[in-house]
């Protein structure tokens, strides 16, 4: 699976180090420019799987119909000709299966080849191998596993075991704060109030960042679909849901990557949100009777020439 990411990661660290030679080197800055980025880049499959939704929610009358026609307790015979009408349906229609799955599949790892970025910019950004992180890990003494390199880059300015050169000057030329949060840190959650220092309570930002940007998508994407399909059931129990597992996760991962699901959860959100609008069911319905009138108007035309 690591290697698999890696072959997106990698040219994914290529854009990010170019973007850090343009726009200096604000690892939050880049963060968002970076997301900002390949949203847009995997724009045209975003737009592909909700024209591929509109088109499903337009004929969703048609495929009732066609289930009304067989009824409920439908025998094997039946239900192979109900599955071969609405596959006739969906083809006439020009919707494919594959229209809302293969988009996101293609998607999936690029989103996942920037978090990974994110989360090791000793690998990516300054280009340690393993062996020199691991040295450097046993340095200042954070154990080798999980989301360990923001750990490491936190505490290097306490040894200087391993560290050369080139890297200190790599250190000096990057600014991982946002706001005058500390990225490598790690947000701590705790019920006692009283023992939480200054530093970590500007830390708890993070988390509550990323649990208020999904909320606030949530929110919307549930409206917009709400809005398109006034049938669909109550989703507002399961709107919670990934806002909180963003929130648990932030305060148990660094600052850094918190401000990534942040970033990712707005750019995505909001473009989203915005394709939704563009191609509404309505919309494309509206487009598909303008269509229809102009083509009767040509041929109404060439009767009458």
């Amino acid at each position: 699976m690591n290697f698999i990411l890696n072959i997106f990661a990698i040219p994914v660290s290529y854009i990010f180090k170019g973007l850090a030679y343009v726009f200096g080197h604000n690892f939050a800055l880049l963060m968002f420019l970076l997301t900002l980025i390949v949203n847009l880049l995997l724009l045209p499959l975003t737009i592909k799987t909700q024209r591929s939704t509109a088109k499903q929610q337009m004929i969703r009358p048609k495929m009732d119909a066609i289930k009304k026609k067989y009824g409920n307790n439908m025998t094997q015979k039946d239900r192979l000709a109900y599955q071969q009408e609405v596959q006739e349906l969906q083809q006439k229609e020009g919707i494919s299966m594959a229209g809302g799955c293969l988009p996101m599949l293609i998607r999936f790892p690029f989103l996942l080849a920037v978090y990974r970025v994110m989360q090791s910019p000793l690998t990516f950004i300054f280009g340690l191998g393993n062996a020199e992180i691991e040295k450097l890990a046993a340095a200042v003494n954070v154990k080798a596993s999980g989301y360990y390199e923001m750990s490491v880059l936190a505490k290097l300015k306490q040894t200087t075991a391993g560290v050369t050169d080139a890297l200190w000057q790599q250190l000096d030329e990057w600014r991982f704060s946002f706001f005058g949060i500390d990225l490598k840190a790690t947000p701590k959650f705790s019920f006692n109030f009283a023992n939480i220092t200054p530093e970590q309570l500007k830390l708890w930002i993070i988390p509550l960042l990323a649990f208020g940007a999904q909320m606030l998508t949530s929110i919307i994407s549930l409206r917009l679909q709400k809005k398109m399909n006034p049938d669909q059931p109550n989703m507002a129990g399961m709107m919670l849901t990934m806002p909180l597992i963003s929130l648990f996760f932030a305060f148990s991962l660094p600052a850094a990557v918190g401000l990534y699901w942040a970033f990712s959860s707005l750019v995505a959100g909001l473009l989203q949100a915005i394709v939704q609008t563009i191609y509404s069911p309505n919309k494309l319905m509206a487009e598909q009777q303008a269509k229809l009138i102009l083509s009767r108007c040509a041929e109404e035309k060439k009767r009458t020439s």
